[in-house]
């Protein structure tokens, strides 16, 4: 009987031995994963996990000693620092996340089709911190695009996200074809505090020449960074070469946006998108116009009301004379006169700050109103001045800018104009004027006075000045200031006329991304695995007791039956 005891312990044994070989060789299993990526040519994997001086390999520490690139093959994690090399393409998984850290490049100039990052599966763009990701794509032959998603529209479901901190700089050169930093048959969405800048020159004669994003899906934008798309560049074509930001045959949907500006061929057709009837929300100010020659819409987000800028006798960046602002909105503004012979004299305001009031490029802080700012300009080289010949007598010099051609010049009294009574009956072409003391029509009664002179339907003024027949007056007693272009304090702001855009509805898009949505895990499964392990332990820790306990329960019984055969055999 012992030795039957003794054999089931070690079936027992064998038994535990074998569940406990079978258990870890499944997890072992299920954590070998097949995700896999390929970067500069080389497939990392499970195995080879990392990529140094441009090679795969087995080991290496992330950021040290030429290691660019580390691969999480159980999460699909690919994580940069500091790489400097050929395209990114998705490989084996569902999901693919390109993790930032510092500056990276992409660099590919071929003379087929030309992408820095080919995706087939969900793809998200991240960074922890502030991060760049530079893609250099150029072909002579073929398309360019900076990233390249689901080519084939084979999967309808996925997704392209950019989010985190994340800065996608994409410069795009095709020498044959189109440009495109985001060509796409998945829904693109950029969110957080990411930015996407894309440079695109094409040479195209269809539907697009260059465009920021091209994608047949929805679009969601809804960051605090900043979106450039540069689709400006025209070869002068004698065919139309269609530039668009954004050209789209789904839904787009603008939640927030530090700015976004986008810029399109002034001469040959385009627009900022292709789809006239989507409108900016009116929360957004808007301004359009021509930048450095080419077309150029910017649109920016900011707190409060959107307030109206009117510029008189200047412009501001985009060539307009009104402008849409948030209250601290920093502008430059350019004074604006075409006519010969005047010269730019200071700025006038209603309210606001100007930097510097002296100075005909400068900058304008808008206030939480609406404002108009006044470029003043003078024909006057030197301002008039009375002098005085007798009790009863004096002249009023003063010499005008040599290019200059007035059609009329009049004596205007302080605080008048040149259509006032007064000014109407002293109208003069010579300098020295004489005048005399009196209250004639004709007479000059001593006083503060104005020079005008009018050029085509516009009055320019003087700085004001004394005629005193009694003392001559010397230049640091002359009172008054220069009224020209003052804005009365009883003075109506001019605005646009509200711009009537149609609010999007923020369920436009199935499944929106919004700020709120977390970005997959990038962290590693050593915490599972452990939990994995420690419940093994504990299960077959409690299989070994309970074993244990039965065969000391079968001992006993069967040593109490041993012990009764005994005794009825002695009886």
């Amino acid at each position: 009987m012992e030795k039957s005891i003794k054999l089931l312990k070690k079936v027992l044994f064998l038994t535990i031995l074998c569940l406990f070989i079978l258990f870890f060789n499944q997890s072992l299993v299920e954590a070998t994963s097949t995700n896999t990526v390929t970067i500069n040519g080389q497939e990392l994997t499970n195995e080879y996990k990392y990529l140094v001086n441009g090679v795969r390999a087995e080991n290496g520490i992330l950021g040290i000693g030429g290691c660019t690139a580390q691969f999480d093959s159980d999460t699909g994690v690919l994580t940069l620092n500091g790489y400097s090399g050929g395209r990114i393409q998705s490989g084996q998984g569902d999901e693919l996340t390109i993790k930032l850290i510092g500056n990276n490049k992409i660099t590919e100039n071929t003379s087929y089709q030309a992408c820095g990052i080919v995706n087939n599966t969900n793809l998200t763009i991240t960074s922890d911190s502030e991060a760049n990701l530079t893609i250099n794509v150029t072909s002579s032959e073929s398309i360019v695009a900076g990233i390249e998603s689901d080519y084939n529209n084979t999967n309808s479901d996925n997704r392209i996200v950019i989010g985190g901190k994340a800065n996608i700089i994409v410069n795009g050169t095709s020498n044959s074809n189109r440009a495109i930093g985001i060509h796409s048959n998945s829904s693109v969405s950029i969110i957080d505090n990411a930015s996407f800048t894309a440079t695109l020159r094409g040479y195209y004669n269809s539907k697009t020449l260059q465009c920021g994003f091209e994608i047949t899906k929805p679009l969601l934008i809804n960051t605090t960074g900043n979106i450039n798309l540069d689709a400006s560049y025209d070869r002068a074509f004698n065919w139309p070469c269609n530039g668009y930001g954004i050209y789209s045959t789904s839904t787009m949907t603008l939640h927030n946006v530090g700015t976004m500006t986008i810029k399109y061929p002034t001469i040959n057709g385009g627009a900022a998108w292709n789809d006239d009837s989507w409108t900016v929300p009116e929360k957004f100010a808007v301004n359009e116009g021509v930048v450095d020659g080419n077309k150029t819409m910017e649109i920016h987000s900011g707190s409060g009301t959107v307030h109206t800028l009117t510029l008189e006798s200047a412009v501001n960046m985009f060539g307009k004379s009104t402008g849409q602002y948030f209250n601290g909105d920093i502008i430059n503004i350019f004074g604006n006169s075409n006519v010969p012979g005047l010269k730019f004299k200071d700025w006038t305001y209603s309210t606001g700050l100007i930097e510097n009031n002296l100075a005909e490029n400068t900058t304008y802080t808008m206030p939480d109103s609406n404002a108009t700012v006044t470029a003043n300009y003078t024909p006057f080289a030197s301002q008039p001045k009375f002098t005085r010949i007798n009790s009863s007598t004096g002249n009023i010099n003063y010499t005008l800018n040599g290019e200059f051609i007035e059609t009329e010049r009049r004596l205007v009294k302080s605080g008048e104009t040149a259509e006032d009574d007064f000014s109407i009956h002293h109208e003069f072409l010579n300098t020295p004027y004489e005048i005399s003391e009196g209250t004639e029509i004709h007479q000059v009664p001593a006083g503060n006075y104005k020079v005008a002179v009018k050029y085509e339907d516009k009055w320019y003024y003087s700085d004001a000045f004394t005629v005193n027949y009694d003392e001559q007056i010397s230049e640091d007693d002359i009172i008054g200031t220069n009224d020209d272009g003052q804005i009365p304090e009883d003075n109506t702001i001019i605005s646009n006329e509200t711009l009537n855009y149609e609010e999007i509805s923020e369920e436009i898009i199935t499944g929106e991304i919004s700020n709120d949505n977390k970005l997959p895990q990038t962290g590693t499964e050593e915490g599972n695995k452990f939990t994995k392990w420690l419940t093994a332990v504990i299960f077959l820790g409690i299989f070994w007791l309970i074993s244990m306990l039965l065969i000391d329960y079968k001992k006993e019984k069967i040593n109490q039956s041993q012990k009764g055969g005994k005794h009825n055999g002695s009886r």
